[in-house]
């Protein structure tokens, strides 16, 4: 018998929206999946794992989030930009 395990824990939604990415400076992304506990994100920056910043974004047909706490727990390259996933610090409730 095979047993489904999922990975993640949270839902997540593929979309496509831009975000802005605050630490010392301010940079642009645009959001590929969201979940309540994290995201994808497309970016032409940089960033290591563990590395921790706020985002902000406008949530589709929703409210606008401001400064949510992430952290970078995945970094890997897409053509020339970087695909990030995020683990944000507080759960988005619905």
């Amino acid at each position: 018998m095979i047993k489904e395990m999922y990975l993640r824990r949270h839902k997540r939604k593929k979309t496509s929206f831009p975000a802005s990415i605050h630490s010392i400076v301010t940079r642009k992304g645009d959001i590929r999946d969201l979940s309540e506990g994290g995201c994808l994100m497309l970016t032409d920056y940089y960033y290591e794992v563990g590395n921790q910043f706020y985002l902000s974004f406008d949530l589709p047909n929703g409210p606008k989030i401001e400064h949510v706490k992430a952290t970078v727990r995945n970094v890997r390259k897409a053509e020339n930009k970087v695909l990030l996933g995020i683990e944000f610090s507080e759960i988005l409730k619905r």
